[in-house]
């Protein structure tokens, strides 16, 4: 009966009409102010240090508004027992404005209740990383001739504002398969915290649903850890 169940939640799962296109909502870990199609989801699986699934899923409710739910689950490989963050985190992002003569960029605000932890070779350490209210801004460019996006946004601190903090990213297409991703976040305004971390990513597309990432993550502590991320995009109604 289970393997009957499984089977047809895989074969509805596939039935989904295919996007077009994949859509940039996020480099590594920093929103980008690109929103989802309505009607369309975003499946997100990332594998990270000791055994750590981390599962996002976001769903387009207009052609302005994304809202999500992730599940961070750690020890999900190996023997030990699994440990997870309850409840669920949430997420929202709404698209604000298409860009204007005075703000020649897309905006988006949004709110996420997760935090990214941040990793030193097999140690965690808690991090406040892109946790709660934010303002993002994405411009294409045409570096070097090639087609890409530039990002920035403010991570809002809701216990002062002087310890929000900036977040900077910059994706090209090497070429329409082939996407490379760099970002900077946790750039604090109190300078007396040095939380900056630095993150890469190269993100191949299969097809126009599959996506597969291997990252590099904190570039800027010395001690680089690597997460893989695989991403399917399809419709839902």
């Amino acid at each position: 009966m289970k393997k009957i169940i499984i089977i047809s939640v895989a074969l509805l799962f596939f039935s989904f009409k295919a996007l077009a296109s994949s859509t940039i909502t996020e480099l590594v870990n920093i929103p980008t102010a690109h929103t989802l199609v309505k009607g369309f989801f975003d499946l997100n699986c990332k594998m990270y240090n000791e055994g750590g699934v981390f599962v996002k899923i976001d769903l387009g409710i207009t052609n302005r508004l994304t809202i999500g739910t992730s599940l961070d689950v750690e020890k999900v490989i190996g023997d030990q027992k699994m440990e997870s963050d309850l409840p669920p985190f949430i997420s929202a992002k709404y698209h604000l404005l298409d860009g204007t003569k005075y703000i020649p960029a897309i905006v988006a605000i949004g709110y996420n209740s997760l935090g990214y932890p941040r990793y030193e070779g097999k140690i965690k350490f808690s991090s406040q990383e892109l946790k709660g209210p934010y303002l993002s801004f994405t411009k294409p460019i045409l570096p070097l001739g090639l087609n890409g996006h530039a990002h920035a946004g403010v991570n809002f601190d809701t216990h002062g504002f002087k310890d929000s903090s900036i977040y900077l990213g910059l994706n090209l297409f090497i070429n329409p398969e082939l996407l490379l991703v760099l970002e900077a976040n946790s750039i604090r305004f109190n300078h007396q915290e040095e939380e900056k971390n630095v993150h890469g990513g190269i993100r191949f597309a299969v097809n126009q649903q599959f996506e597969i990432e291997l990252d590099f993550k904190n570039l800027s502590h010395g001690s680089v850890t690597r997460q893989v991320k695989i991403r399917y995009l399809s419709t839902l109604f």
